[in-house]
């Protein structure tokens, strides 16, 4: 339905009354041109795709015995949508009191901010994961399928001690599922920090993941080496933690300064 609908609204005024061995890549190349005004990159390429899509059950079900046209001469736009939003301090600090009273929520919020874990991560801790003495958690990356380190302070450490008191070694320490912490984070993220932004607006847009960011952020600008918070993030490429170097104090600016000076 969705699919007919980008079809009926944002490609048939286009192309719609072409017969399909007329319509050329220049054709949809001003697709993209004219789109590019009204709608997000994104959703540009999405276009591009049902296009492609059209095509290929026309050539498979040899309705039309062409080269889709889409294949090689379009090429999709690039979109620079990776999430850079973290949440500032006053964020942080706005967040948890909208939430202070409601338990298992406050724990995954700090849990997040701590340890950076993805909400897979965080949902997957059971008691026996936890190691009080050393303030330190024993965390499970679904994504890459490995174990890691994660470590936390004396106040989450408190409630930590307390929410597990009564807990079996393999129960879990977050007693919700997935849906009703995203449903319930997601109020507060839209009412707080999403007022204004375009709902396929990646970058800018808070939502849960974006603690993990936050936590990341944060350590950057702490000055953190890069290196440290790969580790901490269980990142499998630097690459990935590269994206928050430029958060680190003075990015080299000092060092640049005085570098011809003499000693």
């Amino acid at each position: 339905e969705k699919i007919k609908k980008s079809y009926q609204n944002h490609i048939k005024p286009f192309i719609g009354n072409k017969a399909v061995n007329e319509i050329s890549a220049d054709d949809i190349k001003n697709i993209q041109i004219i789109k590019r005004k009204v709608l997000a990159e994104r959703t540009i390429n999405a276009l591009i795709q049902i296009i492609g899509a059209i095509y290929n059950v026309a050539i498979q079900k040899e309705i039309y015995k062409g080269n889709n046209p889409v294949n090689k001469s379009v090429k999709r736009i690039n979109v620079d949508n990776k999430r850079e939003r973290y949440l500032t301090l006053d964020e942080i600090n706005l967040l948890l009191n909208e939430i202070r009273y409601e338990d298992y929520l406050y724990v995954f919020v700090q849990v997040a901010l701590q340890t950076g874990g993805r909400m897979g991560t965080i949902l997957g801790i059971t008691k026996k994961d936890l190691k009080l003495q050393s303030n330190s958690i024993q965390l499970k990356d679904f994504k890459n399928n490995t174990t890691y380190l994660g470590f936390y302070n004396d106040e989450l450490k408190f409630l930590l001690e307390n929410r597990i008191k009564h807990l079996n070694v393999n129960d879990k320490i977050i007693d919700r599922g997935q849906q009703v912490i995203q449903d319930r984070l997601t109020k507060i993220y839209n009412k707080y920090f999403n007022v204004g932004l375009a709902s396929d607006d990646r970058k800018n847009r808070v939502v849960t993941h974006t603690l993990r960011h936050t936590f990341a952020s944060h350590l950057a600008i702490k000055g953190t080496p890069i290196y440290t918070i790969q580790k901490l993030m269980n990142h499998k490429d630097i690459a990935m933690t590269l994206r928050y170097a430029k958060l680190t104090p003075e990015c080299g600016k000092k060092a640049v300064i005085s570098l011809y000076e003499p000693e």
